[in-house]
Protein backbone atom coordinates (compact mmCIF):
# COMPACT_ATOMS: atom_id res chain seq x y z
CA UNK A 1 0.00 0.00 0.00
CA UNK A 2 1.25 3.29 -0.81
CA UNK A 3 1.30 6.77 1.18
CA UNK A 4 -1.85 7.57 -1.01
CA UNK A 5 -3.95 4.94 -0.38
CA UNK A 6 -3.16 5.14 3.53
CA UNK A 7 -4.26 8.88 3.11
CA UNK A 8 -7.71 8.37 1.19
CA UNK A 9 -8.42 5.50 3.81
CA UNK A 10 -7.87 8.13 6.72
CA UNK A 11 -9.70 10.62 4.87
CA UNK A 12 -12.50 8.62 4.61
CA UNK A 13 -12.61 7.44 8.32
CA UNK A 14 -12.56 11.52 9.07
CA UNK A 15 -15.28 11.94 6.96
CA UNK A 16 -17.21 9.08 8.86
CA UNK A 17 -16.41 10.15 12.33
CA UNK A 18 -17.27 13.40 11.24
CA UNK A 19 -20.95 12.42 9.60
CA UNK A 20 -21.49 10.65 13.11
CA UNK A 21 -20.43 13.30 15.52
CA UNK A 22 -23.05 15.69 13.52
CA UNK A 23 -25.77 13.27 13.18
CA UNK A 24 -25.40 13.13 17.30
CA UNK A 25 -25.25 16.64 18.02
CA UNK A 26 -28.19 17.37 15.41
CA UNK A 27 -30.23 14.65 17.62
CA UNK A 28 -28.86 15.85 20.57
CA UNK A 29 -29.75 19.69 19.65
CA UNK A 30 -33.07 18.74 18.57
CA UNK A 31 -34.25 16.17 21.97
CA UNK A 32 -33.02 19.78 24.05
CA UNK A 33 -35.37 22.02 21.24
CA UNK A 34 -38.60 19.46 22.14
CA UNK A 35 -37.87 19.55 25.58
CA UNK A 36 -37.93 23.49 25.43
CA UNK A 37 -40.98 23.15 23.56
CA UNK A 38 -42.59 21.22 25.41
CA UNK A 39 -41.80 23.57 28.66
CA UNK A 40 -43.58 26.70 26.84
CA UNK A 41 -46.18 24.86 26.25
CA UNK A 42 -46.52 24.15 29.48
CA UNK A 43 -46.41 27.18 31.01
CA UNK A 44 -48.72 28.37 28.45
CA UNK A 45 -51.29 26.19 29.55
CA UNK A 46 -50.23 27.25 33.46
CA UNK A 47 -50.53 31.07 32.43
CA UNK A 48 -54.21 30.16 30.22
CA UNK A 49 -55.15 28.40 33.32
CA UNK A 50 -54.71 31.03 35.77
CA UNK A 51 -56.18 33.91 33.57
CA UNK A 52 -59.29 31.86 33.39
CA UNK A 53 -59.05 31.84 37.48
CA UNK A 54 -58.72 35.20 37.23
CA UNK A 55 -61.61 35.94 35.22
CA UNK A 56 -63.93 33.79 36.51
CA UNK A 57 -63.23 35.64 40.11
CA UNK A 58 -63.97 39.21 38.20
CA UNK A 59 -66.88 37.63 37.06
CA UNK A 60 -68.58 36.85 40.88
CA UNK A 61 -66.93 39.85 42.36
CA UNK A 62 -68.70 41.84 39.39
CA UNK A 63 -72.17 39.40 39.87
CA UNK A 64 -72.24 39.78 43.94
CA UNK A 65 -73.67 43.04 45.48
CA UNK A 66 -71.35 43.58 48.62
CA UNK A 67 -70.99 47.17 50.47
CA UNK A 68 -67.81 48.48 50.49
CA UNK A 69 -65.54 46.90 53.57
CA UNK A 70 -67.67 43.51 53.59
CA UNK A 71 -64.90 41.87 50.93
CA UNK A 72 -62.47 39.42 52.71
CA UNK A 73 -64.63 37.22 54.40
CA UNK A 74 -62.99 33.96 55.78
CA UNK A 75 -59.62 32.64 55.47
CA UNK A 76 -58.10 30.90 52.84
CA UNK A 77 -54.51 29.24 52.32
CA UNK A 78 -52.32 31.14 49.96
CA UNK A 79 -49.13 29.99 49.16
CA UNK A 80 -45.01 31.13 47.90
CA UNK A 81 -42.49 29.02 46.17
CA UNK A 82 -38.71 30.06 46.55
CA UNK A 83 -35.62 28.55 45.32
CA UNK A 84 -32.95 28.16 49.09
CA UNK A 85 -29.80 27.08 47.83
CA UNK A 86 -28.81 24.74 44.98
CA UNK A 87 -31.60 22.88 44.45
CA UNK A 88 -33.71 23.41 48.11
CA UNK A 89 -36.88 25.17 47.50
CA UNK A 90 -39.57 26.01 50.05
CA UNK A 91 -42.94 26.25 49.79
CA UNK A 92 -45.09 28.59 52.61
CA UNK A 93 -48.38 28.88 53.53
CA UNK A 94 -48.93 32.52 53.44
CA UNK A 95 -52.55 32.16 54.01
CA UNK A 96 -54.52 33.07 56.79
CA UNK A 97 -56.14 29.20 57.54
CA UNK A 98 -53.95 25.55 58.16
CA UNK A 99 -53.57 23.38 54.70
CA UNK A 100 -54.14 19.75 55.86
CA UNK A 101 -52.43 16.55 54.27
CA UNK A 102 -50.41 18.56 51.89
CA UNK A 103 -48.58 17.06 48.99
CA UNK A 104 -46.27 18.32 46.82
CA UNK A 105 -46.19 16.76 43.23
CA UNK A 106 -43.54 17.41 39.75
CA UNK A 107 -44.21 16.55 36.31
CA UNK A 108 -42.10 12.99 35.38
CA UNK A 109 -39.38 14.46 33.39
CA UNK A 110 -38.81 16.26 36.54
CA UNK A 111 -35.83 15.44 38.96
CA UNK A 112 -38.06 15.49 42.24
CA UNK A 113 -39.48 16.47 44.65
CA UNK A 114 -37.66 14.83 46.58
CA UNK A 115 -36.55 14.80 50.60
CA UNK A 116 -40.02 16.92 51.33
CA UNK A 117 -39.52 18.15 55.11
CA UNK A 118 -41.96 19.87 56.99
CA UNK A 119 -46.22 19.23 56.99
CA UNK A 120 -47.91 17.57 56.33
CA UNK A 121 -49.94 20.09 57.88
CA UNK A 122 -49.07 23.69 57.48
CA UNK A 123 -50.43 26.41 59.36
CA UNK A 124 -50.36 30.35 58.30
CA UNK A 125 -46.85 31.48 58.10
CA UNK A 126 -45.00 27.49 57.97
CA UNK A 127 -43.11 26.08 55.54
CA UNK A 128 -41.57 22.55 54.19
CA UNK A 129 -38.50 22.14 52.17
CA UNK A 130 -37.96 20.01 49.32
CA UNK A 131 -35.59 19.51 46.21
CA UNK A 132 -36.23 19.38 42.89
CA UNK A 133 -34.17 19.55 39.48
CA UNK A 134 -34.57 20.56 36.04
CA UNK A 135 -32.40 18.48 33.42
CA UNK A 136 -31.80 19.73 29.22
CA UNK A 137 -34.46 17.50 28.41
CA UNK A 138 -37.36 18.76 31.18
CA UNK A 139 -40.39 19.37 29.38
CA UNK A 140 -42.24 20.85 32.40
CA UNK A 141 -41.04 22.28 35.70
CA UNK A 142 -44.53 22.86 37.13
CA UNK A 143 -44.64 21.97 40.82
CA UNK A 144 -48.43 20.68 42.20
CA UNK A 145 -49.23 21.21 45.69
CA UNK A 146 -52.44 19.81 46.76
CA UNK A 147 -54.41 20.11 50.18
CA UNK A 148 -57.47 19.27 51.98
CA UNK A 149 -59.02 22.46 53.99
CA UNK A 150 -59.57 19.63 57.16
CA UNK A 151 -57.37 16.98 57.95
CA UNK A 152 -59.68 14.05 56.14
CA UNK A 153 -61.55 15.52 53.48
CA UNK A 154 -62.20 13.80 50.51
CA UNK A 155 -61.97 16.65 48.55
CA UNK A 156 -58.78 18.58 47.50
CA UNK A 157 -57.47 21.87 46.21
CA UNK A 158 -54.99 22.16 44.14
CA UNK A 159 -52.20 25.45 43.05
CA UNK A 160 -49.69 25.18 40.75
CA UNK A 161 -46.90 26.99 40.19
CA UNK A 162 -42.91 26.89 37.67
CA UNK A 163 -39.87 25.62 40.08
CA UNK A 164 -38.31 29.13 40.22
CA UNK A 165 -34.50 29.27 39.58
CA UNK A 166 -32.07 27.36 42.12
CA UNK A 167 -30.23 29.52 43.75
CA UNK A 168 -26.33 29.32 43.85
Amino acid sequence: MDWQAIAAIITGLGVIASFITTWWALRHDRMIAESQAERAEAAARLNEKYTQRIVDALEAIAQTPKPMGALGGGGRVRWSLDGESGDAFRLANTGTTTAFDVSVAGHESLIGPDDIRGGPHLRPGDALTFSAARTPTTADSTITVSWADFAGAPDRSMWQYPLPPAQR
